[in-house]
C-alpha cells in the first residue's frame, strides 16, 4: 500500500511539474520586442512606405477599413497601401494600450490616429481609432489583423 500510495504522489508531482506554466520567455521582453515592431510600422505608414508596411503583416492577415471590403493577404494590403499612399499627406497614431497574452505569442494594441488625404476637392482629415491584433510567428510579431473607423458620424442618406 505504501508503494501505491508513493507511486502516486509522484505521478501527482510529476503531473503537476508538467502542466505548471513557467514561460521560457520573458513578458517583458516579448513586450519590448512588440513595442519596438509597432513602431516599425507606425514608422512605415508615417513614411508612406508600402513596401515595409506589407513586410509587417503576416501572409494570411486580414485588414478592415471603413467602407470597404476586408482585405485579405499580403499582396492585397500591399496594394491598398500603394494606392492610399498616393492621396495621403499626412498620418500620425497615438498608442494607448498594449495587451499581451500570458504565453507571450499573442497581443493586440488600441489607440487614436488621425490622417489627412489630398484631392483634388481640396485636403480631407479624420480623427479614428485604430486595433492592431499582433501574432507571434516563428519568433517574429506579425500583424494578424488591423482595424481602422473614423470617428467622424457617417454622412446622413
Amino acid at each position: 500500500m505504501r508503494n501505491v500510495a508513493l507511486a502516486v504522489a509522484v505521478f501527482v508531482l510529476v503531473a503537476a511539474a508538467a502542466c505548471s506554466h513557467d514561460p521560457a520567455v520573458s513578458l517583458d521582453a516579448e513586450r519590448e520586442r512588440l513595442e519596438e515592431r509597432q513602431s516599425e510600422f507606425f514608422a512605415a505608414l508615417e513614411a508612406r512606405d508600402a513596401e515595409r508596411m506589407a513586410e509587417l503583416f503576416s501572409d494570411d492577415a486580414v485588414v478592415h477599413v471603413a467602407n470597404r471590403p476586408p482585405l485579405e493577404g499580403r499582396g492585397a494590403i500591399r496594394a491598398f497601401y500603394g494606392n492610399m499612399f498616393g492621396f495621403l499627406s499626412a498620418s500620425s497614431a497615438t498608442p494607448e494600450r498594449v495587451h499581451m497574452s500570458g504565453a507571450g505569442d499573442l497581443a493586440y494594441s488600441t489607440g487614436g490616429t488621425s490622417n489627412e488625404f489630398h484631392s483634388p476637392e481640396g485636403t480631407v482629415a479624420y480623427t479614428g481609432k485604430y486595433l492592431l491584433v499582433w501574432e507571434k510567428r516563428e519568433d517574429h510579431w506579425m500583424i494578424a489583423a488591423y482595424s481602422i473607423s473614423s470617428d467622424e458620424s457617417a454622412p446622413e442618406a
